[in-house]
């Protein structure tokens, strides 16, 4: 969560939400959005996300969500939304990194700065495009 920087962070993918019980420790972090594609996941899991007034969950796709032109501007974007297990094919790990190039394409204008789980910190430049 140190990574992220203040302000507005969105997450992709609620996953097991244990983003959420770092991010809520940082003051300077003033709204988290979580957007979370599988409603049982979010039905599920709303048992265990902490309590604070920051977290708003969005039942929808992460492409949908940024798509969203009434969707706010955040700081940082935080994904976690690809599997990859131990058997994944090279073919799998292709596509998952054809995936991630497209996510942080879409990012622009979206974060300031990308972080996607298993991949370093990416910040979003101009010359980036």
């Amino acid at each position: 969560a140190e990574l992220t920087l203040p302000g507005d962070v969105l997450v992709g993918g609620l996953g097991m939400g244990l983003i959420l019980h770092h991010l809520i420790k940082r003051q300077d972090i003033t709204g988290i959005t979580v957007v979370e594609i599988d409603p049982e996941v979010i039905k599920f899991m709303g048992k265990y996300m902490p309590r604070d007034p920051r977290i708003h969950i969005v039942n929808d796709t992460l492409i949908g969500y940024m798509f969203n032109d009434k969707r706010p501007l955040f700081s940082t974007a935080v994904l976690d939304i690809w599997v990859l297990g131990e058997k994944s094919s090279d073919d799998d790990r292709k596509m998952v990194a054809q995936e991630m190039g497209l996510y942080r394409q879409m990012a622009r204008g979206v974060a300031q700065k990308l972080l996607i789980w298993g991949i370093r910190g990416y910040e979003l430049k101009e010359k980036d495009s």
